[in-house]
């Protein structure tokens, strides 16, 4: 993604902070080459490499910028490490005292498919991570049907929606594993949502209540 220079600082995407924010460079490391390719007629080509590491005026995280330049297509390309992110995490991911490692971890891995555009690893992981969640809820019942019918029995998933987390969740990540099928972008962050939405309800909500100021009690009559 280009960075835009403004004074003495650089516009770029923080992920941290979600959105544009300026960024000092901390220090710059470059290389070059240089090669004949006829000497009779003087010929040559030539390239080079920047690396510039970036620390966000916002939240002081640091990134790091890669240029690249080749004389032969007179193109400069960029690339930055850890790359732009394609998706807000959510908030309770960073709270070590909630969240579930184990979940978490597959989660993490998950994000990372997603922004390397490998949707059908993200709907492999997601059916993973579904059925690793079922089993610890509801213990495992000998097949993937009987877990899934157990963990909406339990009341894991609303009864309205159960239809649609047989047919399309859980079915989009067995296509995903065993057929080939690659998810589209959509496909994947609707999956996310949902996926993120489940571990909150399970995992996270019922610590945060219980973390709740105290209540006042009702008064007589009321």
């Amino acid at each position: 993604m280009t960075l835009t220079q403004s004074g003495g600082s650089f516009t770029a995407s923080c992920n941290k902070c979600s959105g544009w924010r300026n960024h000092t460079i901390v220090h710059t490391e470059t290389t070059t080459w240089h090669e004949v390719i006829d000497e009779e007629s003087g010929s040559s080509i030539s390239g080079g490499d920047e690396y510039r590491m970036l620390r966000c005026l916002g939240c002081d995280s640091v990134s790091v910028q890669h240029i690249n330049h080749f004389s032969e297509t007179d193109e400069t390309t960029e690339s930055r490490y850890p790359p732009a992110s394609l998706r807000r995490k959510p908030s309770w991911m960073t709270n070590l005292f909630q969240r579930p490692r184990n979940v978490v971890d597959v989660l993490e891995e998950i994000y990372v498919a997603f922004e390397n555009e490998s949707y059908r690893l993200c709907g492999i992981g997601i059916r993973a991570l579904i059925e690793d969640i079922m089993t610890q809820k509801v213990g495992e019942k000998g097949s993937l049907g009987k877990n899934v019918d157990a963990f909406i029995g339990d009341g894991f998933v609303a009864q309205h929606a159960s239809a649609d987390f047989k047919t399309r969740v859980i079915e989009l990540g067995n296509a995903s594993m065993h057929r080939g099928h690659r998810p589209t972008r959509t496909d994947i962050e609707v999956l996310l949502d949902i996926v993120e939405n489940l571990v909150a309800s399970i995992y996270i909500h019922p610590s945060q209540l219980k973390n709740l100021s105290p209540i006042p009690p009702r008064s007589k009559g009321t």
